[in-house]
């Protein structure tokens, strides 16, 4: 729970932090208010071994205190196998933990990634692996099952089926506002990746423009189902470059963060951003 604007829920306390951010390169943080709550880096996106990542919950955990992260989340693709242990390793060293899950959607050429971000705990519901598998993957089609029948359905031979399970998360897709209404129905965020990083809705989403080329400016890039998604379905645009992030906290009243998006122990807090909350 973050502490300091008396409103329900967290995530209406996240959405009012965020509009304070500042991304680590070449954007300058401003203070809004000295007092209460301070600065800290939260890195919000991350992988693990649970999808594609190739590092341990412990190690996810290890390398972010030691660069000075204070809260993470961690988003493996379609699945939360590692949700509860990281959650409580990180509770063990003073981290943050926040569950999330990535989606790939059936919007754009390759693929729009979302990402949906949970609180610990909506309602009465705790929120652990086993509530977030019966109540947001399995109502989207990814239960295990599916999951391994979409990777043999490629028609690739695979060993066993965990090494199906393993390519399987990264072949299903899911219904965006499908997704989207099913995290904010248990009090969730969802963030899209946005700008010029890669799978955002700009780069897969290209329409033609006057020229030879597709539009490169992100007001021209924008149609009507863009529109339609941020208005109604975006919390959090994710952001590579810090000077796309006034756009859409000017036109769209969104916060903009950097994160990390880590699969490797290098590449923790290489992006991060600074939240003004306490994580307690």
């Amino acid at each position: 729970m973050w502490q300091e604007k008396p409103v329900e829920g967290y995530l209406e306390i996240i959405i009012y932090k965020l509009k304070f951010f500042a991304l680590k390169k070449g954007y300058n943080m401003k203070i809004i208010n000295s007092k209460g709550s301070i600065w800290r880096k939260w890195d919000l996106h991350l992988h693990s071994t649970a999808s594609d990542g190739k590092c341990t919950p412990e190690e996810l955990v290890d390398e972010s205190v030691a660069k000075g992260i204070k809260v993470i989340a961690l988003t493996d693709h379609h699945t939360v196998n590692n949700i509860d242990k990281i959650k409580r390793l990180g509770k063990e060293k003073g981290l943050g933990v926040i569950a999330g899950i990535e989606f790939r959607t059936e919007y754009g050429q390759k693929s729009v990634h979302m990402i949906g971000l949970f609180p610990d705990k909506f309602e009465s519901t705790i929120l652990d692996e086993v509530a977030l598998n019966d109540l947001v993957l399995a109502p989207l089609g990814l239960s295990k099952t599916e999951i391994i029948r979409a990777a043999r359905s490629t028609g690739k031979t695979f060993r066993d089926d965990s090494a199906a399970y393993k390519e399987g998360l990264l072949q299903v897709q899911v219904d965006f506002k499908k997704a989207a209404n099913l995290i904010h129905k248990y009090g969730g965020l969802v963030s899209v990746h946005a700008g010029s990083k890669a799978n955002s809705f700009e780069e897969e989403m290209k329409h033609e423009g006057p020229g030879p080329k597709n539009v490169s400016d992100l007001a021209d890039s924008l149609g009507t189902v863009k529109e339609e998604l941020l208005r109604e379905y975006i919390d959090i645009c994710e952001v590579r470059n810090s000077k796309e992030a006034p756009f859409y906290q000017d036109n769209f009243n969104k916060p903009a963060i950097a994160a990390s998006d880590a699969h490797n122990k290098s590449e923790i807090a290489r992006n991060y951003v600074w939240i003004k909350a306490n994580f307690v």
